[in-house]
């Protein structure tokens, strides 16, 4: 990999910036950015006064951003900058995701070590929050009526600590959608909000703690921010040498304009859009308006964070079957864009249909569905487990964890991803989906569908190579974007690369949990959930989180993060950092001797 600065001097012979410095230029403007995302969840107090103890969480860490982001940024600012090296541009990248998650994670940290007050209408709040693991105390305040008990923070918190804090920022900047927020039993409620057509009838459910909703508004938040790209929030504001080469390292594989800034734009666009829409069908369906926008935001985004804790088997108990059917469907859309190319939905802005409708993944998709829906469909209709469904029933939830696990969204409509609650059949299709993903330049994670494709092609070519004879000369070609294009050897050998790559890291951070304790089975799913950013779980992180097994926990967190940035930067900066430091060393050996 080329590794020397590529520096364009203009015509005046100042000072070109390179280097250290500007690397910490670009830090100090993306963590101006980092305080505007914090910042952006402050907005549901407007709405949700039980939420109104938690405003400093937010604006402290938020307010703290500009004041050290701002001076680092004038560095910079208005200054004639260089091209960042490859390296410089993978510590650049790697970098910025850490302030992003760790930034993020401050109102969750202040939050369990603070508490605040909380309410729960016509239920016995006390009891009710006891049960979910917090010390209350008897110290109350009413307003408008209602009266908010305050929840303890520090210790007795189940959220308390600094891992849960991290763990679920990076869930919602990696997509993943998991999370450790604290549930209690709702008994006996009818949920009355405003903004909606339908009222939700919600009896002895699992939900999370009300006062809590800008809490979820944020992870809703982050992760369609984490969908899109940090990076390309970046360059959506700011054109220069260097962010065409970081975006590419984040993980997106094209553009769609010449000036990347146009494209970012353009990219927010065609998302805001669908989230738009989504939002609409939701809030006609009879979803509340905030469930109607972070589902949106969690579907677009591949993200998965439910502002329910039973995810979407939520709304068949509230608002009914036929309701929650076409709840459904709307997700499904919802997620299948998300999960396709940025480049497919600009030719299809654009009216290019032909580039749009011809193009490998797009069969390939359609192959994945052919294959597994049935599998799906058969295995939830085998008697004898918990998620048992006849006929259309077993079609339809089949049909939905298809396109939940492909676009590693993982919204939910069966009860449990227990090993035991799932015929084996489901069981095996289910882990095997998150490893496939999405398509390549989309939201989703995984593999992602191209180098699957690739890889099927590179084992097919070198099967059929030893019955050739060798003066034979054979190159594949495929559809991609509406051109006949060959697949070179350099990109199946990439894609072979990574999909072995993917799936050690996969084993290997699997053994974590494993030689803790838990089983191989929920050990593999939790952790090929946390890489593919899927956010399905078998229940380990939560057992792992409230048996103070932290070990566990970074294990998901880190691949969570891997999975993200596609392992190879991160490797890649790794590796780079230790040659150099073993140069150093090398070099004060010398000089001492």
């Amino acid at each position: 990999m080329d590794d020397e600065p590529l520096i364009n001097f203009k015509k005046d012979n100042t000072d070109v910036i390179v280097g250290a410095r500007l690397i910490i230029g670009y830090l100090g403007l993306f963590m101006m950015v980092a305080g505007i995302i914090v910042l952006i969840p402050l907005i549901t107090l407007i709405y949700y006064y039980n939420c109104f103890y938690a405003w400093w969480y937010y604006l402290v860490p938020g307010c703290c951003c500009f004041i050290i982001g701002f001076p680092l940024y004038l560095l910079i600012r208005k200054k004639n900058v260089g091209k960042l090296k490859t390296t410089e541009a993978m510590f650049l990248t790697i970098t910025i995701w850490v302030i992003a998650i760790l930034v993020n994670a401050i109102p969750f940290l202040i939050w369990g070590r603070v508490g605040g007050y909380n309410y729960l209408e016509e239920v016995s709040s006390l009891d009710a929050f006891k049960e979910a693991g917090f010390t209350v105390s008897e110290k109350s305040i009413t307003i408008f009526s209602k009266t908010y008990y305050y929840v303890n923070g520090g210790k007795s918190n189940p959220f308390y600590h600094f891992t849960q804090s991290v763990y679920e920022s990076a869930s919602g900047f990696s997509s993943s959608g998991l999370t450790l927020l604290p549930t209690t039993i709702i008994e006996n409620e009818t949920l009355n909000y405003n903004f909606n057509f339908f009222t939700y009838n919600a009896n002895d459910l699992s939900e999370f703690l009300p006062g809590t909703e800008i809490f979820q508004f944020h992870r809703a938040f982050m992760s369609l921010i984490g969908g899109v790209g940090l990076v390309l929030i970046l360059t959506s504001a700011l054109s220069d040498k260097s962010s065409f080469q970081i975006y590419l390292l984040e993980g997106h594989s094209d553009k769609l304009m010449p000036n990347l800034a146009k494209s970012a734009r353009s990219m927010f666009l065609i998302y805001i859009i669908f989230i738009l829409s989504g939002t609409i069908c939701y809030t006609f369906c009879g979803m509340t308006f905030f469930d109607a926008l972070c589902y949106s935001m969690a579907a677009v985004s591949t993200g998965g964070f439910a502002t329910h804790a039973t995810s979407l088997t939520f709304f068949e108990i509230a608002l009914g079957k036929g309701r929650a059917i076409a709840i459904e469907i709307i997700t499904i859309i919802l997620m299948f864009l998300g999960a396709t190319s940025f480049l497919i939905h600009h030719f299809l802005a654009k009216r290019k249909f032909k580039k749009a409708i011809l193009h490998y993944e797009n069969l390939s998709f359609l192959l994945f569905a052919l294959l597994f829906i049935p599998l799906m469909s058969y295995g939830l209709s085998t008697p004898g487990y918990d998620n048992y469904y006849n006929g259309f029933e077993s079609f339809r939830h089949g049909c939905f964890e298809f396109f939940s696990f492909i676009t590693t969204t993982g919204f939910s409509t069966i009860h449990s991803y227990n090993q035991g609650s799932i015929a084996p059949i489901t069981y095996m299709v289910l882990v095997i989906l998150p490893f496939i993903g999405g398509m390549g330049g989309s939201t989703a994670g995984g593999i992602k569908q191209y180098r699957i494709c690739e890889d099927f092609i590179a084992v097919k070519e070198s099967l059929l190579k030893k019955i050739r004879k060798q003066e034979v000369v054979h190159t594949t070609f495929i559809y991609k974007y509406g051109e006949k294009v060959p697949i070179t050897t350099t990109s199946m050998r990439e894609s072979l690369n990574y999909s072995t790559l993917y799936v050690f890291f996969v084993l290997l951070f699997t053994l974590i949990p494993v030689l803790t304790g838990y089983s191989f089975s929920d050990s593999l799913f939790e952790i090929s959930s946390a890489f593919a950013g899927l956010g399905a779980t078998s229940g380990l992180s939560l057992q792992a989180s409230m048996s103070c097994h932290y070990g566990v926990l970074w294990s998901i967190i880190l691949s969570m993060f891997l999975g993200r940035l596609e392992i190879v930067v991160v490797l890649v900066v790794f590796i780079k950092g230790y040659q150099d430091l073993r140069v150093k060393r090398h070099r004060v050996n010398d000089y001492i001797n």
